[in-house]
C-alpha cells in the first residue's frame, strides 16, 4: 500500500468520526442546558438559564466542529494512536449524571451566595497542605479541588462546560510536541496541575517511551488519577506526585520537557510567574515548555466578551489577569523562546524551548 493510498484510507474515517465526536458534543450541550435549567429553578434564579441567540449557536457549532476536524486530522494524519480519540463508556457517563445533577445543584445555591470557602471534613483536612489563593471553591465546586467527591465529578463538569470538547483542546498541542521531540529517545516528562490525569493519559499514549511525573497540589485528585490509569499502557512509567509548581522539589536541568495544562488561569500572576521560572530551572538545556489554557484577550477577538463574562459566572478571581496577560511575555521573562501557538475553539496551546546555553536560575 502506497502512502497516498494510506492517507486516503485515513481520509475515509475523518467524517464519521468527526460525526460522532459531534453527537456527543451535542449530548452534553442538551444536558448542561437541561441542568441549568434546574439549577435555575432549584436557587430560584431564572437569569441564570442561559439563552443563545441563533448566530451565537451557529459560532459555537463552528468552532466545535473545526476543533473536532483539526483533533481528528492531526491523530489520523501523523504517528499519533488513534486510541488517543477513544472515550469512556457511555454506561459510566450515565452512572455519573445522578451525582452531576445533585451536585449542579448544590452549586446553583452556592453560587446564589457567593460561598466560595465552603469544605468538607474531607477537604478541610488538606485546607493545611495548600497555598492560601488554593483555599477556595474554584467554579463554586463543591470541595473545591481537595475531595474525592469533586475529583470524580470534575472531568464530567468540564466536558458539560465545553460542550464536549475539553479533551480535543487539551489535545491541540500534541502536533507540536509530536514534531519538536524525538519519540524513539528515553525521555523524562514532568506535568503541574494532573488533576485527574485527563492529560497524562494524552501524553502517555502519544509518547509510549517517555517516563512522566505527574504532579498535582490535591492529594484526593492525584488518587482518583492513580486509579484512572491503572490499566492504562506503561501505567508503571507514571509517577504522581504532590507538588506545587511554584516551588517545584525537583533537581536543576533534570526534565526533557514539562507541560501543564487548564493550570495558569487559576494561578495569581506572582505564583504563574514563579511556576513559569522553576519550569524553566527543571528542564535541561534545549528542554520543552508546553501548555494549554484559555484563550487571552485578542487571541479570537469575536470571544473576547466571552472571556470577560466568564469570571461573573464562575469563581475564578484570577482570570482577568490571565486573560489581559500574555503567557509568552511572562515565558520569555522566564528565559523561554517560542516555538509555536495553536487556537482551539475556547482554548490556547503554546510551545515553548529552553535555549541550550540558558543558565538555569529561580529568577
Amino acid at each position: 500500500m502506497t502512502r497516498s493510498t494510506a492517507m486516503n484510507d485515513k481520509r475515509l474515517f475523518t467524517k464519521p468520526i468527526v460525526g460522532l465526536c459531534c453527537l456527543r458534543s451535542l449530548h452534553y450541550f442538551i444536558e448542561y442546558q437541561t441542568l441549568l435549567a434546574l439549577s435555575a429553578l432549584w436557587s430560584r434564579n431564572l437569569s441564570r438559564s442561559k439563552r443563545y441567540t441563533l448566530e451565537s449557536l451557529r459560532r459555537l457549532q463552528r468552532e466545535v466542529v473545526a476543533l473536532f476536524e483539526t483533533d481528528v486530522q492531526n491523530i489520523l494524519n501523523s504517528d499519533l494512536p488513534p486510541r488517543l480519540l477513544w472515550t469512556e463508556s457511555p454506561l459510566l457517563h450515565l452512572k455519573r449524571v445522578p451525582k452531576i445533577v445533585r451536585d449542579g445543584l448544590h452549586l446553583s445555591t452556592r453560587r446564589k451566595k457567593h460561598e466560595t470557602h465552603e469544605f468538607n471534613d474531607e477537604a478541610e483536612q488538606h485546607l493545611n497542605e495548600v497555598p492560601e489563593y488554593y483555599r477556595r471553591n474554584f467554579h463554586f465546586q463543591t470541595d473545591g479541588y481537595l475531595s474525592e467527591h469533586s475529583a470524580e465529578i470534575y472531568d464530567h463538569q468540564v466536558e458539560l462546560l465545553f460542550a464536549g470538547a475539553a479533551d480535543a483542546m487539551r489535545r491541540i498541542i500534541l502536533p507540536d510536541l509530536n514534531a519538536a521531540i524525538d519519540k524513539q529517545t528515553k525521555l523524562k516528562f514532568l506535568e503541574l496541575g494532573c488533576g485527574t490525569g485527563s492529560m497524562t493519559k494524552n501524553i502517555r499514549l502519544a509518547f509510549s517511551n517517555a517516563h512522566i511525573v505527574a504532579t498535582d497540589l490535591s492529594e484526593p485528585y492525584l488518587e482518583v488519577a492513580r486509579r484512572r490509569l491503572k490499566n492504562l499502557p506503561r501505567s508503571t512509567a507514571i509517577e504522581f506526585q504532590r507538588a506545587d509548581a511554584a516551588h517545584l522539589p525537583y533537581e536543576d536541568s533534570s526534565y526533557d520537557m514539562v507541560y501543564s495544562v487548564f493550570l495558569f488561569h487559576e494561578l495569581p500572576r506572582d505564583v504563574r510567574m514563579q511556576a513559569l521560572r522553576e519550569a524553566h530551572r527543571v528542564l535541561k538545556p534545549g528542554g520543552i515548555f508546553a501548555y494549554v489554557d484559555s484563550l487571552q484577550l485578542g487571541d479570537k477577538p469575536d470571544f473576547d466578551d466571552v472571556l470577560k463574562n466568564f469570571p461573573r459566572d464562575f469563581h475564578e478571581p484570577f482570570y482577568r489577569d490571565y486573560i489581559e496577560t500574555p503567557v509568552q511575555s511572562l515565558a520569555a521573562s522566564a528565559g523561554f523562546r517560542h516555538f509555536s501557538t495553536r487556537h482551539g475553539f475556547l482554548a490556547k496551546g503554546e510551545v515553548f524551548r529552553k535555549n541550550f546555553n540558558s543558565q538555569d536560575s529561580n529568577g
